[in-house]
């Protein structure tokens, strides 16, 4: 009897720690929620539609976010990156996206689209299926490369149209999120900070009563990008020191 005791107390302590929330996983250590350093962006590239623009200009002239570079262009969309539908321009020089790219290579890979996107023919599903082309093409070009997939901004309300509104915009984001764990890349989810009570862009973030960011924004939006709690993945997980 005392030995058939001490094989069911031996069973419940095996069971005890395998059970989730026990001190073995507890073991996992937590997440740095400290802001991330400007250096932290040395190694990054941005890219993206007229929206990112804003961003682009607050960091330029309030030197932001380390050494990132910053390529927006209006209109640009996942296609017209993918089949090389525009150029950027770098160094004295005109490139295809992929093309920037694979000359960059850099180690953090920032993608801000979607609001060109969502408006298109063929739907959402339609645009994960580029992401899925996009993504493919990143890595064969620059396979070192860690992409950050960038949540899109919610709109200004008396601007919704039938292919382009805030529950659109929220249907995209969180596809977007399932395709970053489904991919392999991060997601950066910010929409949250933007969205006022009426699912809308709030008034004060608003350039233009439609899709782009004030100058508040882009603050905002700067000082979000340094919040580790914003990223699906630990970003301090990327730093070069954690490599070695």
């Amino acid at each position: 009897m005392k030995m058939m005791m001490r094989f069911f107390a031996l069973l419940l302590s095996a069971a005890l720690l395998l059970a989730p929330g026990t001190a073995a996983l507890s073991e996992t250590p937590e997440r740095d929620l400290s802001p991330l350093p400007d250096a932290w962006f040395d190694d990054a590239v941005f890219l993206g539609d007229s929206v990112l623009f804003a961003l682009d200009q607050y960091c330029e002239y309030y030197e932001e976010m380390g050494d990132a570079l910053f390529f927006s262009e209006r209109s640009m969309h996942l296609e017209s990156v993918t089949e090389g539908f525009l150029q950027l321009f770098y160094g004295g020089e005109l490139f295809f996206p992929l093309d920037l790219i694979e000359r960059l290579a850099p180690e953090k890979l920032f993608i801000h689209l979607g609001i060109n996107d969502i408006r298109g023919e063929e739907g959402v599903e339609a645009e994960m299926e580029l992401w899925g082309v996009l993504l493919e093409r990143v890595r064969e070009r620059s396979p070192e490369t860690k992409l950050f997939l960038t949540s899109c901004f919610p709109m200004w309300v008396g601007m919704e149209q039938e292919k382009l509104n805030n529950a659109l915009i929220c249907a995209y984001n969180e596809r977007l999120r399932a395709f970053c764990e489904e991919n392999g890349c991060v997601y950066v989810d910010l929409a949250e900070y933007f969205r006022g009570e009426d699912g809308g862009i709030i008034e004060s973030y608003s350039s233009d009563h439609y899709v782009h960011l004030s100058g508040e924004a882009a603050q905002l939006w700067a000082e979000q990008m340094k919040n580790p709690a914003n990223y699906s993945v630990d970003p301090r997980s990327f730093d070069h020191e954690s490599e070695d």
